[in-house]
């Protein structure tokens, strides 16, 4: 197409983005071209077609929908509702009733069955069993297409936006864009599940699910080990009243791959600092949803929160700006799903599935507005994108719950002397200037919850006056 031109091929060559001067003719021309037809990316790429842009979206197995459908998780963990993905999911119950078995949230087949259908009535595309293997860029980082491998060979095709929804970020990397992977300490991401889908007595289909360990994402070996590993251990997971087993899913359920650096960074620290972004694109809503099995490697903050607050199930609304999926340095490359711009820790919470589809939503039409009003990623009309966002229900503060702590000393107080004593570990750990006096005298109270509670948020805060009291709870548990 428009002849030959000479542009920089970026490629992975044994793991490494590497990138050399090459002549390509593009066989084809797209607006945008999504890769991964994953929860995020089949989202989207709907709502791109949806708005009139011409889509492509480059899938590696043979159906879209990822976890949710390839990956057998047919249920929602958290969330909130709103956003194009519930028509999808009220379209697939539709075609459920008429054609298959009772399951969780929604049937992963049918859902597929929509996903797709959608998509092609919007006048998108789809490619299965490919992938991108190569990243074309113009000046200034400017991507201009990509080499795709396909049941067909090799295609090179052109297009104005390149949205990476792979969950591993795998595009982005590629391309040259700088990630972070797994915690600080050893890099270590979280552990991956494996899945399988069964027929209960009931004759509805049940899916059950375990971590399978940890594998290294970046390393195809590892990762190949990991997924043959897992499969392995349902031989040892048998559970009679969900018998018999139907399959185990070929796409391991990764919780955490590469994290791409954005224009924003959502941190934990931050996040529990106050900070939230004034303009979100999104709410997402979780608890830090953390299957961490080795505390000890963690940051400070993190095992604070897990193990001395034990909050692992105190939920929250993350609100999520479009810079999140703004990869830094390229004018036309969005990260969205699994790999937005997020910490360690906050990757725990903002992986679910009904947040993906949303930021899915929001990538999508972020990526056709900028085609239709002929500008880059970063100066789309936030007000028309805002609208848009609102009128699917997709942005919609009405429904938010209330997920703030407590504040006042008294009831703070009260809940050291229960048995759910975390929030106010939490809040007083982080205000010690203000309570220390009263936390000393509480850690010589009789009531037993409130001096050991006292204690260990003397602990968190480094004071030595609680050592006594937080050794004799080591040695009688």
């Amino acid at each position: 197409m428009n002849g030959t031109k000479t542009m920089i091929l970026s490629e992975f060559h044994n793991g490494t983005a590497c990138q050399t001067h090459v002549d390509v003719c593009f066989d084809e021309q797209y607006d945008i071209v999504v890769a991964g037809l994953g929860t995020a990316g089949a989202m989207a790429a709907i709502c791109a077609a949806e708005q009139g842009a011409r889509v492509l979206g480059v899938e590696r197995v043979t159906l879209p929908g990822g976890t949710g459908t390839a990956g057998g998780v047919f249920g929602y963990y958290y969330g909130l509702p709103g956003g194009r993905f519930q028509q999808v999911d009220k379209e697939a119950d539709q075609l459920r009733q008429q054609h298959f078995a009772l399951n969780g949230s929604f049937h992963s087949d049918a859902k597929a069955l929509i996903l797709e259908q959608d998509l092609v009535a919007a006048g998108g595309t789809a490619l299965y069993e490919s992938a991108v293997v190569g990243v074309y860029l113009g000046t200034d980082n400017t991507i201009t297409g990509v080499r795709l491998i396909t049941p067909s060979g090799l295609r090179h095709t052109a297009c104005k936006i390149l949205i990476d929804a792979t969950g591993e970020g795998e595009v982005c990397a590629m391309a040259g864009a700088a990630f972070q992977h797994g915690r600080e300490l050893d890099c270590q991401p979280q552990p991956f599940s494996s899945i399988r889908v069964m027929r209960g007595d009931d004759g509805h289909m049940h899916m059950a699910n375990f971590d399978a360990g940890y594998v290294v994402t970046l390393d195809d070996a590892d990762l190949s080990r990991g997924i043959i590993q897992g499969a392995s251990q349902h031989l040892s997971h048998k559970e009679d009243r969900y018998n018999p087993l139907l399959w185990i899913t070929t796409i391991p359920g990764m919780r955490e791959g590469r994290l791409i650096e954005c224009d924003e960074r959502l941190c934990f620290q931050d996040f529990m600092d106050g900070y939230v972004t004034p303009n979100p694109v999104a709410y997402c809503y979780s608890n830090f949803d953390s299957h961490t099995q080795d505390w000890a490697f963690e940051d400070e903050a993190v095992k604070d929160w897990m193990v001395a607050a034990s909050l692992w199930g105190k939920t929250f609304v993350f609100p999520v700006p479009l810079e999140t999926m703004l990869v830094q340095k390229f004018p036309n490359l969005m990260a969205v799903g699994r790999c937005l711009s997020v910490d360690h820790v906050m990757a725990c919470a903002l992986r679910m599935q009904r947040g993906m589809q949303k930021l899915g939503e929001a990538a999508g039409l972020t990526a056709a507005l900028a085609v239709q009003n002929n500008t880059d990623i970063r100066h789309v009309d936030r007000d028309q994108l805002t609208r848009l966002l609102k009128d699917s229900a997709c942005l919609d503060e009405s429904n938010l719950p209330d997920c703030s702590f407590p504040t006042r000393k008294e009831d703070l107080k009260a809940l050291l002397e229960s048995t759910r004593p975390g929030e106010a570990i939490w809040q007083f750990s982080r205000r010690i200037g203000e309570f220390e006096s009263d936390l000393l005298d509480w850690v010589g109270s009789a009531d037993s919850n409130l001096a050991r509670n006292s204690a260990l948020v003397l602990g968190i805060a480094g004071r030595h006056e609680a050592l006594p009291l937080l050794r004799q709870i080591v040695c009688e548990r």
